[in-house]
C-alpha cells in the first residue's frame, strides 16, 4: 500500500527539481531518497529515482530529466505501509511532533509572551503564557480601580488636561512628534493653522496640500495679510514654485521695480528649466515684462539655446513687443566665437552682427609669414559693386555696397560671418527657425584694403622711382646735343 504526495507544482533543470507550494521535508509526509518521481507527460509518465532532498522546494535526481517547465504537476510515492522504513518515518514524524508540543507547553508554564503552537492539521495557534495572561489581568485591575500610568500606555489622569500634561500636550508644552498624518477626504487636505495674537493685531497661516481645478497637486503655505486676505506661495508636484507676488532674493528689491519685472503682468519673476533632449530647445529662462501705462509691453527673457547635440548652446536675449505679437528682437551671444548678432522680425526688422577688436599681439600667432599685399590687392579688385534697397525699409533708400553672397563665393569665405536664424518656438515648444543670414566681416575687409593699398602704395614708389630714372637719362641725353 503507497501513499502520493502532489502538493504544488514543480519545474526540472536536468537532475534539479524545484518546487512551487511543497513541503518536501515534512517527515510526516516521509519523502526519501530511493522514492519515485512521477510526471505525467502528453500520453506518457515518466518516473525518475530521488537522490536526495535538498529542502522543501527542492530535490535532486540520480538520472538527468531534462527541462520541464514551472507549473508542471507531479507525484512522488512516498512510502509503502507496514514496511521498516514507513515505521521509521512515522515514528521520527511522531515524535518529532510530540516533542515540539512539549516545548510549546513548556513556555506557555515558563514564557512571558505569546506562544505559537502547531495543531495536528498543521493549523498555527497562538496563545498567552501563564505570566502574559497574570500580568493582562493586573492591568486590567489598575484601570477599574485607577489611571494608567503612561508607562503601562495609559495617560496617568483621570480627567483631560492631566492626561494632555502628562503627554505633553498641555498649555505649556512643546509637543514633539516623530510621525503625524493630518488626512481628509477633501481636495484640500492636511490643513495646519498656525495663529497669533498680540493685542489686537492678528496673524495666522495655513498649509496644506491640495488638488486644484485643472487637476494639479500643490503643496501651498498661505499667509494673511495686513489687508484680511492671503497671500499664496506653492509648491507643484512637477517642481515649479509659484508666488502670488514678487520674490527677493538677497538685497530688498527697489521700491517701484515690483511692476517692472513681472510675467504675464503679474508683479514677480519667473524662472523656467527644460530638458534637452533633442539638442535643440530652450535650456532654463529668467523672463520679466514692463507695461507701460499708455499700452506698451516689452517682455525680456534671457535664456540658453541648443544648437544641436554636436554644439555649444548660445545664450539668447529675446525682447518681444506685446508678448512677441507686434515685434521681436534676438540677441544670440556665441560662446566658441565670442560673437554677438541679432534678427528682429514684426515693426523691428533688420539682422545684424556685430564687431570685436582682433588680437593682433605676435604673441598669441605662430607660422608668421612677410608677403607683399598682392593677395589683398587681387581680393579687393574681385569686389563687384552695386546699389540696392533694404526689404524692411519702407523710404527705399539706395544704397551702396557688395553682396555677401558674391564675397563668399569669388573672393574669401573669410569675408562673410553667419547670423543665425531667430531661435523662435511654436505652442509645443518645437524650434521653427528661419534661414540663417550673412553679414560682412568688416575686420577681414579692412585688412584687406589697407593690405592692398599698402601693395599699391609700394608699386606706385616703385613706378615713382623708376620715372625719375627715366628722367635723368632723358635729361643726360638732351645734354649731349
Amino acid at each position: 500500500m503507497s501513499a502520493w504526495y502532489r502538493s504544488g507544482t514543480i519545474a526540472v533543470a536536468g537532475k534539479t527539481v524545484t518546487g512551487t507550494g511543497t513541503n518536501w521535508t515534512d517527515n510526516k509526509m516521509g519523502i526519501g531518497p530511493g522514492q519515485a518521481l512521477l510526471i505525467p507527460g502528453a500520453g506518457t509518465v515518466k518516473v525518475y529515482e530521488i537522490s536526495r532532498v535538498d529542502s522543501a522546494t527542492q530535490l535532486t535526481l540520480n538520472d538527468d530529466a531534462g527541462t520541464v517547465a514551472a507549473g508542471q504537476a507531479y507525484a512522488i510515492m512516498s512510502f509503502y505501509g507496514d514496511s521498516m522504513p514507513d515505521f521509521a518515518r512515522r515514528l521520527s514524524a511522531q515524535l518529532s511532533y510530540y516533542q515540539s508540543q512539549m516545548d510549546g507547553w513548556q513556555e506557555i508554564m515558563t514564557g512571558t509572551g505569546s506562544i505559537t503552537l502547531e495543531a495536528p492539521d498543521g493549523t498555527q495557534v497562538t496563545v498567552s503564557s501563564f505570566k502574559k495572561l497574570t500580568d493582562d489581568l493586573d492591568e486590567k485591575a489598575d484601570k477599574v480601580n485607577g489611571a494608567v500610568p503612561v508607562v503601562q500606555g495609559g495617560t496617568g489622569g483621570k480627567d483631560a488636561q492631566t492626561a494632555r500634561n502628562n503627554l505633553g500636550l498641555g498649555g505649556d508644552s512643546a509637543p514633539t512628534f516623530s510621525g503625524l498624518s493630518l488626512k481628509t477626504s477633501t481636495s484640500a487636505s492636511g490643513i495646519l493653522y498656525q495663529e497669533f495674537a498680540i493685542g489686537s493685531t492678528k496673524f495666522r497661516s495655513r498649509s496644506y496640500t491640495e488638488r486644484r481645478s485643472d487637476g494639479s497637486n500643490f503643496w501651498t503655505w498661505a499667509l494673511a495679510n495686513r489687508n484680511n486676505t492671503e497671500t499664496y506661495l506653492s509648491f507643484r508636484d512637477d517642481g515649479q514654485l509659484m508666488l502670488s507676488r514678487c520674490m527677493n532674493l538677497g538685497a530688498p528689491v527697489a521700491t517701484d521695480w515690483s511692476t517692472l519685472l513681472n510675467n504675464a503682468n503679474a508683479p514677480g519673476l519667473f524662472f523656467e528649466a527644460r530638458q534637452d533632449n533633442g539638442g535643440a530647445s530652450a535650456l532654463g529662462s529668467l523672463n520679466f515684462s514692463y507695461l507701460h501705462s499708455g499700452g506698451y509691453k516689452l517682455t525680456t527673457a534671457l535664456a540658453m539655446v541648443g544648437r544641436g547635440t554636436s554644439q555649444w548652446a548660445s545664450t539668447v536675449m529675446v525682447q518681444g513687443g506685446d508678448g512677441g505679437s507686434a515685434a521681436t528682437r534676438y540677441w544670440v551671444f556665441d560662446p566658441v566665437s565670442g560673437d554677438l548678432s541679432n534678427s528682429g522680425g514684426g515693426g523691428w526688422g533688420g539682422s545684424y552682427i556685430f564687431q570685436k577688436a582682433a588680437n593682433s599681439d605676435a604673441t598669441i600667432k605662430h607660422d608668421i609669414e612677410y608677403g607683399d599685399g598682392q593677395q589683398s590687392y587681387e581680393n579687393i579688385k574681385r569686389l563687384k559693386p552695386c546699389t540696392f534697397i533694404y526689404n524692411d525699409d519702407s523710404l527705399n533708400r539706395v544704397r551702396r555696397g557688395i553682396i555677401a553672397q558674391d564675397a563668399l563665393r569669388e573672393i574669401d569665405r573669410e569675408y562673410v560671418k553667419l547670423i543665425p536664424a531667430a531661435p523662435k518656438f511654436d505652442e509645443s515648444g518645437n524650434r521653427i527657425d528661419e534661414d540663417d543670414t550673412l553679414a560682412l566681416d568688416n575686420n577681414v575687409i579692412m585688412m584687406d584694403t589697407a593690405l592692398a593699398l599698402n601693395y599699391l602704395i609700394k608699386q606706385f614708389e616703385q613706378a615713382q622711382q623708376e620715372i625719375t630714372s627715366l628722367r635723368r637719362e632723358l635729361d643726360a641725353l638732351k645734354s649731349k646735343e
